[in-house]
Formats: C-alpha cells, structure tokens, sequence
C-alpha cells in the first residue's frame, strides 16, 4: 500500500512516489518546470496581439510560439509520465497564458518606483 502525503503548492492528495524533493506533485513540479517558459510565451502573445493589431506579418512569431509550445511540451512530458494528462496540462497553460495576456490589452505593464501591479493596471 502506497503512503500517500499532501502536495505543498495544491494541498492535493498524491502518492509518495508521485512527489519530488519539494514535496511537490508531478503536476506542480511541471509548472514549476515550465513557468520560464510559460512567462516568455505569454509576452511572445501579447506581441503578436499588439502586431496583428497594426497588421504586421505574424509568421515570424507564430513559429517562435510553435517552438516554445514544443519545448514546454518536452518539458512537461519529462515531469508527467501520462502523456495524454501532460497534453491536457499543456493547452491548459498555454490557454491560461493567451487570456493573461489578452486581459491587460496586449501591453507589458512594468509598474514605476513605489507602484504596483493590481489587476489590469499599475497602482500607487
């Protein structure tokens, strides 16, 4: 019989041999493994939003999108041992970060000296 434990980041309960040194679940650990890669395909889609805008070819940044999707893609798999649950993991995230990206217009907001970020805007 299996000694199951909570995951620290979802509170999940999960098998011992499902967690990594973290205490972390498979699933957590792939978030964690892939948040690099996730924040620069969500600035990657807010440029192609503010291009597609100003009707600028997007072929150069739907391949860089294609490539980074197939890396966090690589990474998620290494983490997640079901590759149907890492597919369903992956389009999650990416779907997540498309809507992030989208809600604050297509603009990277970088709050000034003594702001900060609340919501779709910067505040003192």
């Amino acid at each position: 019989m299996p000694i199951h434990i909570r995951c620290r980041a979802c509170t999940r309960e999960v098998a011992s041999a499902e967690c990594d040194r973290g205490f972390r679940c498979s699933v957590c650990a792939a978030r964690a493994a892939a948040s690099a890669d996730l924040a620069a395909y969500q600035r990657l889609w807010a440029k192609r939003a503010r291009y597609g805008r100003r009707q600028v070819a997007l072929e150069a940044i739907d391949a860089q999108l294609g490539r980074l999707a197939k890396r966090m893609a690589a990474r998620l798999h290494e983490r997640i041992p079901d590759g149907e649950a890492a597919a369903e993991l992956l389009n999650g995230l990416l779907a997540e970060a498309r809507q992030q990206a989208d809600s604050v217009g297509g603009r990277i907001l970088v709050p000034r000296h003594g702001q900060e970020l609340v919501g779709g805007g910067a505040r003192a």
